[in-house]
């Protein structure tokens, strides 16, 4: 008899001791965690995919300053550049302004606003980004001078509020600000 008692003491406290869990337990403290916008899961480490991505601005930081044999505009000229977006081969923006004799150098950048952000609903969608030598306004006018463009994913998991491209040789630099919906 004494043993019976002795193995249901045991039992009970055995079970009073690991089967019951306290709120300060740390499986139930991550449970409740809130993970940052864009993750989810028990560790906050599995990346959604946003429902929204908008390009907020952009700025251009490196492009050639002659097209190879001479100024853009004529010998020793610098372009005036201006930026254009397209979408498959629908045009989805250009840019409403444009700098006058622009000079790529380590020093200068120019940035370019959307007066609303480009947006993408679809995160595979690719972008081609365009910078163009703007000529319609020159003493003698003529067709626009395409400069230099770059393939662009909006989203990627590498992404964060602001991405650098460039093309393969690096002939021009971009730097890309985003914001996303989740």
């Amino acid at each position: 008899m004494k043993n019976l008692i002795l193995k249901a003491v045991t039992i009970v406290a055995a079970t009073l001791l690991f089967g019951c869990s306290s709120d300060n337990d740390s499986n139930e403290a991550i449970n409740h965690l809130e993970c940052p916008p864009g993750f989810t899961g028990q560790n906050c480490d599995i990346p959604l995919t946003p429902s929204l991505v908008k390009i907020t601005k952009i700025r251009v930081y490196k492009f050639p300053n002659n097209n190879g044999i001479t100024g853009w505009d004529g010998p020793s000229s610098s372009p005036d550049i201006y930026l254009s977006i397209d979408k498959g081969l629908v045009n989805i923006f250009e840019s409403s302004n444009y700098y006058p004799d622009a000079i790529s150098n380590d020093q200068i950048s120019y940035q370019f606003v959307p007066d609303d952000p480009i947006v993408s609903r679809n995160a595979s969608d690719i972008f081609d980004i365009q910078l163009w030598d703007y000529d319609l306004g020159d003493t003698v006018a003529s067709d626009n001078d395409f400069m230099v463009g770059v393939y662009f994913a909006p989203f990627t998991q590498k992404n964060k509020h602001s991405v650098y491209i460039s093309d393969l040789d690096n002939s021009v630099i971009y730097e890309v600000f985003l914001a996303y919906e989740w």
